[in-house]
């Protein structure tokens, strides 16, 4: 959604939520202030969800840190002005067997999602473009990390 007139629409219709942005045929970005204040106005009167496109400019998913912070400025003031959830996606360049390639930027997208703080996050098209192969090894290791933690974790005898 990238224009005031669809938000009436989206209060007609009512989805669940709806994905805020701008830019659309651009691969969609970061909507301005405006359109998220009116947004959020629309779901305070019975609308649906906000959650808004993080993405600060057009071409890879590859960010520097400068990207990176100004994105995760974006998700708090995002979260602060109301929103629901944030989508978010960032990618590192690797090495490969086949040569030079991309992952998923796991430490940028978990200082996005703790920027966050209790919103819903949504990890976005980053993960379409960026090889199957490369997302099953991401999500290998966080879910080996995951249960490494857990099994330092006592377990919980109240439940």
């Amino acid at each position: 959604m990238q224009e005031p007139a669809a938000l009436a629409i989206a209060h007609r219709v009512a989805p669940d939520r709806i994905e805020l942005c701008t830019g659309l045929a651009l691969g969609g970005l970061t909507p301005s202030i405006g359109l998220l204040d009116a947004a959020v106005a629309v779901r305070a009167a019975g609308g649906p969800a906000v959650h808004v496109l993080i993405r600060p400019r057009t071409g890879t998913f590859v960010h520097d840190a400068d990207e990176i912070d100004v994105m995760v400025r974006d998700v708090r003031e995002a979260v602060a002005r109301g929103a629901d959830g944030v989508v978010v996606g960032a990618a590192r360049r690797r090495d490969t067997d086949t040569g030079p390639g991309t992952a998923l930027d796991l430490a940028a997208i978990g200082a996005m999602r703790e920027a966050a703080g209790g919103a819903e996050v949504t990890v976005h098209r980053v993960v379409d473009g960026e090889g199957r192969a490369v997302l099953d090894e991401d999500l290998a290791r966080a879910f080996v990390a995951a249960v490494r933690a857990s099994r330092r974790q006592p377990p919980d005898t109240n439940a």
